[in-house]
């Protein structure tokens, strides 16, 4: 139990730091840097989420009902989305003149169902833009989503503000799990998890407030606050109400008007209705329907038809991909492109420690109360876990699991608000523990933000601290799966692919092989030229060559060409008849521009399927 001055040892009006202000202020630097700099539709499903907040402006609440073919939508907000070039290149352009004035064309339309099937609740402040600036106006794809991004991030900042403020302990540790990079990311990109995030942050503050209030008069106003948020639960992201059992904490025999537990009751059966509610409505002619992409009913027959592998999964899997799930919860990039530096996943604990670590010195709450929040944490994710893996579950593929492990930001302060305040180090520490926090989460942010810069902004990415060479072109949206096209080498077709090099110096080409003929007699020679002198050539003999894999040729010498330098990759066979050919994946239409693609001399429409690779430039240290 506390007393008034433990709560107060802990309160925003500590001498040294102000955990809810310090929020405030990098959440407000940070997040509108992050809303402006991540390129849009880098965040995961941001077109989709656009599309269904353009939706919502027009007052269709229901999802996937404004259209026969789903939802309408300016062929603009797909087109204009980094998640969808061919090539991971630099974004520079989206924040350009050209892209931040070019008006929507209104005259291309789409319609598709959206996958973002969420309550409407969860977008009004970015419907209320959408319907100004893109059904009124026509505005530019790009600004405006911007200003979207930034109306959601302005609602997860107060409400986390907010959150912070009422915990009446832990408030270092909520402050450090709000700014982890992972729960910036989604609030600084269009979603409806930052909206999930906060409202669960809210609802776990609240509880817990009460509950260190518990010898005094509750005021009336925060039950009817925590009745609010309770039924927001229910109309966030669906497994958000996994942290209603929180309420077991609260002391309801101290309440002062006994229908109080029973609309806390209400409230919380309510909320759960209405996510089983909204998601009846919700589903049909999504995704999750029948014949889509993630049927619900086809996924049902897939784990009856094994039971004990999905269980298996479910348990094994889960437990083996906590790790992965770990470094998905910290921080990774949209759609897991790029690579985090990996002080990222070593610092943040460190800030996590020492947050809970932080006074007060005796316990804030007894030990009911922190296994209530521990085991309510384990609940909700153990829930969350089974609602993913029901989802993904492919006997023959575990792979998926250990992704997403954003989905289980908002139930983590339950865990470490558990430890918090356990009063392992006298209070001379405190001054010293509040430094180290910060310090480590400003680190964590700056070397994320790094990552940010260099994996959407540079072509080599997160070579620069992970030493690894530089490798291009990156694909995206291009078939290069063992299904792609293919283009027939033989003694007639020698085959030639231009290209530019963006990284410097080439010291490795690899070219994609998808059929090697019955008959393996013969030779292809890969080489590389630069200016038309051949810099390093190999003879491949067909036995050695697997099917659906990479011819590798790596160049000797030295090495002294600059970013721009031009190249040209030559593929001969001129041993092999025309019966006997050999395939090389190919991309159809063409859209490596850099470079013509030419078989027997003729140039083609489509490109050769291949990568080049450049001198690390830390190589010569």
């Amino acid at each position: 139990m506390m007393n008034k001055s433990e709560i107060e040892s802990d309160s925003s009006h500590n001498r040294f730091f102000n955990p809810a202000t310090l929020f405030l202020i990098i959440g407000l630097v940070v997040g509108i840097a992050f809303c402006i700099f991540i390129p849009y539709g880098a965040g995961f499903d941001e077109e989709q989420h656009v599309v269904r907040v353009f939706d919502i402006a027009a007052l269709n609440l229901l999802p996937n009902r404004s259209h026969a073919e789903g939802t309408p939508s300016y062929g603009d907000f797909i087109s204009q989305s980094y998640q969808r070039r061919f090539y991971q290149t630099p974004a520079d352009d989206l924040i350009s003149q050209d892209f931040l004035t070019r008006p929507i064309d209104t005259n291309v339309t789409v319609a598709f169902p959206t996958r973002s099937i969420y309550p409407p609740v969860d977008f009004v402040p970015q419907a209320l833009i959408a319907r100004f600036f893109w059904r009124k106006y026509n505005a530019p794809v790009v600004p405006v989503a911007m200003l979207i991004r930034f109306s959601g991030l302005l609602v997860y900042l107060l409400g986390a503000y907010f959150a912070i403020r009422l915990l009446p302990f832990g408030k270092w540790v909520l402050m450090l799990l709000a700014l982890a990079p992972m729960a910036l990311f989604e609030a600084a990109t269009i979603n409806a998890d930052g909206f999930t995030n906060v409202v669960s942050f809210l609802f776990i503050a609240l509880c817990f407030n009460l509950y260190a209030q518990q010898e005094k008069k509750i005021k009336a106003w925060k039950i009817w606050l925590l009745l609010a948020i309770i039924l927001l639960l229910g109309l966030t992201k669906t497994g958000t109400i996994l942290v209603l059992p929180l309420l077991l904490i609260l002391p309801y025999r101290k309440m002062g008007n006994k229908i109080y537990p029973v609309l806390i009751f209400l409230a919380a059966a309510l909320s759960a209705g209405l996510m089983i509610w909204w998601n009846i409505i919700s589903i049909p002619g999504s995704h999750f329907s029948e014949g889509g992409g993630q049927s619900l009913s086809s996924q049902l027959q897939v784990i009856l038809g094994n039971p004990l592998g999905f269980l298996q999964t479910y348990i094994l899997g889960n437990l083996l991909a906590v790790g992965r799930y770990f470094r998905d919860w910290v921080g990774v990039y949209g759609y897991w492109v790029g690579a985090v530096p990996e002080v990222v996943y070593w610092l943040f604990p460190v800030g996590i420690i020492s947050a809970c670590l932080i006074g007060p010195r005796t316990n804030p709450y007894g030990s009911k109360q922190r296994w209530i929040s521990g085991l309510t944490f384990l609940f909700a994710a153990a829930g969350i876990a089974f609602i993913y893996s029901y989802l993904h579950f492919d006997p023959d593929d575990t792979t998926v699991l250990g992704r997403q492990g954003r989905y289980f930001i908002f139930a983590t302060p339950l865990l470490f608000l558990a430890f918090s305040g356990a009063g392992f180090l006298s209070g001379r520490w405190d001054k010293l523990l509040k430094i180290l926090t910060v310090s480590s989460l400003l680190v964590v942010i700056v070397f994320y933000s790094l990552g940010i810069y260099t994996t959407y902004y540079t072509f080599c990415g997160s070579s620069i601290y992970t030493f690894q060479p530089c490798t291009q072109p990156v694909y995206k949206n291009l078939d290069i799966s063992p299904t792609a096209p293919q283009v027939k080498l033989n003694m007639n077709t020698p085959i030639t692919q231009e290209f530019v090099s963006v990284c410097g110096a080439v010291n490795r080409i690899d070219v994609n092989v998808k059929k090697i003929p019955t008959v393996k007699d013969g030779q292809i020679r890969l080489a590389l030229l630069n200016n038309d002198q051949v810099i390093g050539s190999q003879d491949f003999r067909l036995d050695d060559i697997p099917e659906n894999g990479l011819l590798n040729l790596y160049i000797q010498g030295d090495l002294q060409n600059m970013v721009g330098s031009k190249y040209k990759i030559s593929v001969e066979a001129p041993s092999l008849p025309v019966n006997n050919s050999v395939g090389l994946a190919i991309n159809v239409p063409k859209q490596y521009h850099d470079g013509a693609f030419t078989v027997a001399g003729e140039g083609m429409n489509s490109d050769l399927v291949f990568h080049y690779s450049c001198v690390n430039p830390w190589s010569g240290f």
